[in-house]
Parts: structure tokens; sequence; C-alpha cells
């Protein structure tokens, strides 16, 4: 079975020298678009409303800045929004979890 996304971890495949080789890889891989692509990406109101690792999430979402733009006008689909982001134990997961719906 063929891939259905690509999310690079912690979330490198955004950066700008890696977004370019995988989005070249991609088009020659997929001509016809092909996985979504994770965007870490998120607005800065919903990431402070979470109140979970809000330092981490404001990062990832200036790293990838022109990432979806590039990706969607090279065929392929982004996620609309990002709230994965955990604490990794200073918060427990199931109090973490709820944000991740906001």
């Amino acid at each position: 079975m063929a891939d259905r996304h690509i999310a690079g971890h912690p979330h490198v495949h955004v950066l700008p020298g890696l977004r370019d080789a995988l989005l070249a890889d991609l088009s020659h891989r997929c001509p016809d678009g092909g996985p979504l692509l994770r965007d870490p990406a998120d607005r800065p109101a919903s990431i402070l409303k979470r109140k979970i690792a809000r330092g981490k999430a404001m990062t990832a979402a200036l790293l990838p800045v022109g990432f979806r733009q590039r990706a969607r006008a090279a065929g392929f689909s982004t996620n609309a929004g990002f709230s994965g982001f955990s604490t990794f134990g200073e918060v427990a997961y199931a109090d973490e979890f709820p944000a991740f719906l906001i």
C-alpha cells in the first residue's frame, strides 16, 4: 500500500533545505499528487488557547513558514492545523489530550 501521509519527526521535512528536496522527490514519484504532507504550523491564537507545550508549538509554527503554500503549489494536500504537541510527561497525557481537540 502506498503511503497516505508524510510526517517527518521532529518535523524536519518542513525546513527550507529539506522541504525543497522532499517536494522535488514527491513531485517525481507522485506526479498526480499523493500523500498528505503534515504541516506542524498552527495559528498563534489556537496555540495560546490550548495552554499545553506553547513554546514548542510556537517554535514549530515558525519553522515551516511557506511550506504549506509550496506543497499545495506542487499539488499536495496539507493539514489545516496541528494540535498534537505534548509535554512528554510534564503534564499527564490524559490531562493534555483535551487540548489536542481545540
